[in-house]
């Protein structure tokens, strides 16, 4: 059993493989970066321990040194294998020398190395941590490689798990899923935040849809993400294909870095003869992204497989409705608010949901402000951060605090 001074301020360490600015490595990074800075914003002392990959390359930051970030203390430590693994001797080092300098340690490393020491000497020091799986370890995402992730867990991650005094989970349904590891250790369900003060003024929409060269009754759905085969963006394409015979001024936008499929996405646009209504603009990011939401009449993220959704979020943010599918993590907050539209990965249910959205104008009007309220009634990250904080001293205290949705 830990314990902690009521109400003191912690000293609080983040292990995670890859942090900000490597925004293109998706919705762990904004996380955990998010996270941290919420947290430091409650008067804890936060410190994060990661390396300088930038996903297949290396992010242009200073080494082995701490940096400050919104009051964060940062350190990239050289990584070798900045794609795969990322091994870190100075990380490894670095916990090895500091971790009991912590009275908590949050990580975010499954699959990748930081994890291992972090995890050995919070042990050895019996320093509490917990660790955030953010859909690493679900079924699906195990079936990814399954050969090589079993060997790996076998050898190193089910130790880790072994000793963590809890496991973080984002959505219900995430922890859902991990039944399927039986793994007996408390956890608890806080999603991830984000700060919404960029979404307050966005753009005036005829404004945003000229930018990206559309007229202002132009209909635009948009996609922001990776153009990976999970997010199932061939069926979007072929289930866009039904829209146009209908409403033929629907545009559909493909935002965000190939991640595998774009060479396969642009050939099936150029079959179905649809190059004049479906663009592909690559990655966005601050006065863009902020156009593209502005400009965007509905935001859909059908995939086979989100842990969460931080783009969706993000669109709901700025008031845009959703068209999510069912293996989406916030699937059940955008039902529950109205906030959108919730399908099965299938062509002719996301079509005829489109078309749904668009029949009715007031009505996706309503979703859009549903959507807005929606997004910062769950996911603020103020609100996320105290709820953190607080579960951070039920590890420590051996509490329970219900608004954490604990289990055991």
């Amino acid at each position: 059993m830990f314990f902690c001074k009521s109400n003191a301020m912690l000293k609080i360490l983040f292990v995670t493989p890859i942090y900000e600015p490597a925004w293109k490595m998706g919705g762990v990074v904004r996380a955990v970066s998010s996270l941290a800075c919420g947290i430091r914003n409650l008067g804890h002392e936060v410190s994060v321990y990661t390396t300088n990959s930038n996903g297949k390359g290396w992010l242009d930051v200073p080494i082995n040194i701490p940096l400050h970030k919104n009051g964060v203390k940062v350190w990239y430590f050289n990584t070798p294998f900045p794609k795969f693994y990322r091994y870190s001797k100075k990380l490894a080092q670095a916990c090895k020398e500091n971790v009991n300098n912590f009275d908590i340690i949050h990580m975010a490393s499954f699959w990748n190395y930081p994890g291992i020491p972090a995890a050995r000497f919070a042990t050895k020091y019996n320093i509490p941590y917990v660790i955030s799986t953010f859909g690493t370890l679900t079924p699906e995402a195990i079936n990814y490689k399954k050969f090589k992730k079993l060997i790996y867990m076998k050898f190193c991650e089910e130790n880790i798990l072994k000793h963590c005094d809890a496991i973080h989970y984002e959505t219900y349904l995430e922890r859902l899923k991990m039944s399927y590891f039986k793994i007996r250790k408390p956890s608890f369900v806080i999603p991830s935040g984000l700060f919404f003060e960029e979404y307050e003024n966005l753009p005036i929409s005829s404004e945003s849809k000229n930018y990206y060269g559309f007229s202002a009754d132009a209909k635009i759905i948009t996609f922001l993400g990776r153009l990976h085969k999970v997010k199932a963006l061939d069926v979007l394409i072929k289930a866009f294909t039904k829209i146009t015979t209908i409403y033929p001024e629907t545009n559909l936008i493909l935002a965000g870095p190939d991640d595998g499929e774009e060479k396969f996405l642009k050939k099936l646009v150029n079959e179905l003869n649809l190059n004049k209504q479906v663009r592909f603009i690559g990655p966005v990011s601050g006065e863009k992204k902020m156009k593209l939401f502005s400009s965007s009449d509905i935001f859909v993220l059908i995939s086979h497989l989100e842990n969460f959704g931080n783009a969706a979020i993000e669109a709901m943010a700025a008031g845009v409705p959703v068209l999510i599918s069912e293996n989406v993590g916030i699937c059940d907050a955008v039902r529950e608010d109205g906030a959108g539209l919730v399908v099965p990965v299938e062509e002719d249910a996301i079509s005829n949901a489109l078309i749904n959205m668009f029949s009715n104008s007031d009505r996706l009007k309503e979703m859009g402000r549903a959507a807005y309220l929606s997004a910062r009634k769950r996911f603020d990250i103020k609100l996320v951060a105290k709820l953190t904080a607080t579960a951070y001293e039920d590890v420590l205290t051996g509490g329970r605090s219900p608004e954490c949705n604990w289990a055991n």
